[in-house]
């Protein structure tokens, strides 16, 4: 058995790709030609490669919009934490709040966001979610554990891909009335 794949150019413009398997028959050389319209596969590929590009097109889309939070974050002298209140870990964490939280980023990314203060974990969860869920952000002081620093910390929580998330941004005592002026200006 012998495949041949070949175009066949309609009247109407279109092309139809077929694939033909040739048996020899017989004994006097005879050949059979069976064959098979290749048309819904080659839209099958058609539709795969259409998909694949829009695919590559919202994964750029999605690099560019990642490297601008990066750029905003790093660029921010605000201290900045996201953290997923479905896990309680951080996600995402600039330099600022690295250096605050006296730790590295590395160590920070996947850890609790709530184990950095002190007191009780689900209660430090609690007052954050209510503070930042009740439309108006209000700001709750807490207490870094690594450093023992007082930090006044705004919380605003909002849904990213149905999950809910938490958006921190932490202050020392001195620039925390700084960041209560500025956030109620804003909203």
């Amino acid at each position: 058995r012998i495949l041949l794949e070949l175009n066949h150019n309609m009247p109407d413009g279109d092309e139809m790709p077929m694939q033909y398997s040739m048996f020899r028959i017989g004994t006097d050389g005879s050949t059979l030609l069976l064959g098979r319209d290749l048309r819904p596969i080659a839209l099958l590929q058609q539709q795969l490669i259409e998909s694949q590009t829009v695919l590559e097109r919202d994964y750029e889309i999605q690099r560019e919009i990642d490297t601008r939070l990066r750029v905003v974050m790093e660029s921010s002298n605000d201290a900045i934490v996201f953290a997923s209140l479905v896990t309680g870990r951080i996600i995402s964490v600039n330099q600022s709040a690295c250096d605050l939280l006296g730790q590295k980023r590395e160590a920070l990314m996947s850890a609790g966001f709530a184990e950095q203060f002190d007191g009780m974990r689900s209660e430090t969860v609690e007052r954050l979610t209510q503070a930042g869920s009740e439309g108006v952000s209000q700001p709750v002081d807490l207490n870094i554990k690594r450093n023992d620093l007082a930090v006044t910390v705004l919380p605003v929580v909002f849904r990213a891909a149905g999950e809910r998330m938490l958006m921190m941004r932490l202050a020392l005592p001195e620039q925390s009335r700084l960041i209560r002026d500025s956030h109620t200006d804003i909203l």
